[in-house]
């Protein structure tokens, strides 16, 4: 009862966050958004991810930056499809997929449509909003469905695991290869843009971020993609995974 608790609280501070965030984001400001705190340690092991080959990037392609970046801004057109994989500490695996598809209904409505499954369980909604709104409107869908709760780590990734994604926002560039670290209160904390990859078809910085050479958390996301391409996070003895495997846009 109290991990259930203490799952409740943190995906309600998450959805809190997340509807502060959208709403700076439907303003159209440019503002910095701030660090999000670090991930607590646990002492239970858990799997490492097993290392990805990853395709050829040239090196004109590996210098972006996410000063202008607009997470969440989806548009009617688009299609989004994620596997999934969520390991519990004692090594029970659940495997699954999900879907995003939005259309547009007149100028100001956008209607999103997700379904999925994760192992045995099943989810699947509709939701129609303001374009500002819409994507809260989802992410409380995905939060309030225990099927679908795992979704919600992984459209909320870049802003879990210590804050990774701050390496190349708040510098306002980001290139492959870059690392930041220090070690405070007995811990060494690490950040590092490892690589570029590329998941259907859309190229990203690959990020990882560490607790004492200990994977915590790692992130794929593009300067122009609304969404991760792909994460890993590890949170309340559990590591949740997710890789974009088709993606379509009208044109």
């Amino acid at each position: 009862m109290k991990s259930a608790r203490k799952n409740i609280v943190v995906i309600l501070i998450l959805v809190i966050t997340t509807s502060l965030f959208l709403s700076s984001c439907g303003s159209k400001k440019e503002e910095s958004p701030s660090p999000t705190a670090q991930p607590e340690q646990t002492e239970q092991q858990l799997p490492e991810p097993k290392p990805e080959e990853s395709p050829q990037i040239s090196e004109t392609e590996m210098d972006g930056s996410f000063q202008n970046w607009q997470p969440f801004n989806v548009e009617p057109g688009q299609y989004f499809k994620y596997k999934t994989k969520i390991t519990q500490s004692d090594g029970q695996i659940k495997e699954g997929w999900f879907t995003l598809k939005v259309e547009g209904e007149n100028d100001d409505q956008v209607t999103i449509e997700s379904e999925g499954e994760s192992g045995e369980d099943k989810f699947s909604f509709t939701t129609t909003e303001s374009k500002d709104n819409v994507f809260g409107s989802v992410m409380m869908s995905y939060m309030m469905n225990p099927a679908s709760q795992h979704v919600f780590t992984t459209i909320y990734s870049p802003f879990m695991g210590g804050g990774m994604w701050m390496m190349g926002i708040s510098q306002g560039s980001i290139k492959a290869g870059n690392k930041w670290s220090y070690t405070a209160d007995g811990k060494t904390i690490s950040n590092e843009v490892v690589e570029m990859r590329e998941y259907a078809g859309v190229k990203g910085y690959f990020m990882r971020y560490l607790v004492d050479d200990e994977i915590q958390s790692e992130v794929c996301l593009s300067t122009e993609f609304p969404l991760a391409l792909m994460s890993y996070v590890k949170m309340d003895d559990a590591i949740y995974e997710s890789e974009l495997v088709e993606y379509e846009e009208d044109r």
